[in-house]
Formats: C-alpha cells, sequence, structure tokens
C-alpha cells in the first residue's frame, strides 16, 4: 500500500525514524542496520516501506534498500516468523548472507539471533529455499564452501558424540576429500579412528 516515505526526517533511534512527508509524521520500525544510514535530523530521508496490518494496529517497517525490504516480506511469510523476528534478522545480517544461509541450507547462522530456536532456523531455510534469488558464481562457490564446512561440523560434533576427542576426530576428517555426504564422511572417519585404536 504505502511503497516508500520520502521527506525530512523528525527523529531517529535504532529501531524506528519518524519522517514528515505532506505535513504528516509516519512513525516507522527499522532494523538497527538502517539505523546508521540515516541523515541528520531535519535533512531529506528515503526509506521503502511495507505497511502491516496487525490486529490491533497498523504499523509501517521501513528499509534502506529494495531487497531489506525483499527479504522482509519473504522471511515473514515464513510461519512462526513475525516482524519483530524479521527485523533482528535483517539487523544482524545483510541480505546477502541471509540469501547464502538459505540456499547453502545453513540454518545454524538463524539460531544466533535472538528469538530463532533450532526447528524454526530450520523452517526457515526449508521453506524459503526455493524462493531466495539465483546465485552468481561466486556466490554460489561461497554456498558450497559453507555447505562444506557445515557437514564438517556435523561430522565432528557426531563422532565427539561417540566418544572420540576433538583432536582426534579432526584429525581423521582432516584427512576425508572434500564432498564426501555426511554419512559416509562419519563412516571413514571413524574406519580411520578405529585402526588407530
Amino acid at each position: 500500500m504505502i511503497y516508500s516515505v520520502s521527506g525530512r526526517l523528525i527523529s531517529k533511534s535504532p529501531d524506528e525514524a519518524v519522517i514528515e512527508a505532506g505535513g504528516i509524521g509516519y512513525r516507522i520500525a527499522i532494523p538497527t542496520c538502517v539505523y546508521g544510514s540515516l541523515p541528520e535530523i531535519g535533512e531529506n530521508a528515503l526509506l521503502y516501506t511495507q505497511f502491516v496490518v496487525k490486529e490491533d494496529a497498523f504499523e509501517l517497517y521501513g528499509f534502506e534498500t529494495l531487497d531489506q525490504k525483499m527479504l522482509f516480506k519473504t522471511l515473514t511469510s515464513v510461519s512462526g516468523v513475525g516482524t519483530k523476528i524479521g527485523l533482528a534478522v535483517l539487523s544482524v545480517f545483510p541480505p546477502e548472507r541471509i540469501s547464502l544461509a538459505i540456499a547453502s541450507g545453513d540454518h545454524k547462522a538463524f539460531t544466533t539471533i535472538s528469538g530463532i530456536g533450532p526447528k524454526l532456523a530450520q523452517r526457515i531455510v526449508l521453506e524459503l529455499k526455493d524462493k531466495v534469488g539465483p546465485m552468481t558464481g561466486a556466490e554460489g562457490a561461497a554456498a558450497g564452501a559453507v555447505a562444506e564446512q557445515q557437514q564438517k561440523d556435523d561430522a565432528l560434533e557426531a563422532l565427539m558424540a561417540l566418544g572420540f576427542s576433538r583432536p582426534e576426530a579432526s584429525k581423521a576428517l582432516l584427512e576425508l576429500p572434500e564432498g564426501m555426504p555426511l554419512e559416509r564422511r562419519i563412516a571413514s572417519a571413524l574406519k580411520s579412528l578405529s585402526r588407530r585404536r
């Protein structure tokens, strides 16, 4: 409904900005990353906005870029992700990092954000994996690196849960080739570790 608001900045704080446009002051909730990009009080500001209707209120959420706005809309389409969590995600990660985490299946990245537990983090990745934009070659390579590291971390945790120390589990995993599926990675490391004992 309200695509953007442009006008004189009346006040700002890490979680909201008030912009006067056409004699009306619009109170707009923002992620903390937007606060640093706002001009000085009294200067002109532009925010791309998302209008949200709630049971007890009409609220405006503002963003510096259209990418931030679209990701906020996409994130809040996930069941269990409200506007507060959507802002929190954008406050912690830039849009590229969010897209990369979703595309590479890195759900653990989202658990570092207050209000997101493991189940919700997995739901975000699962529901949005087909909704984030296609990645460039560089982004795809980065996503592959993130996924590979995630596999290594999961394998390390599994081996430690089986009673092996971190140093011996890490050493066994380092000897394995890149790109192995998680189950095969764990099985191969177990074979190597059992020969040493």
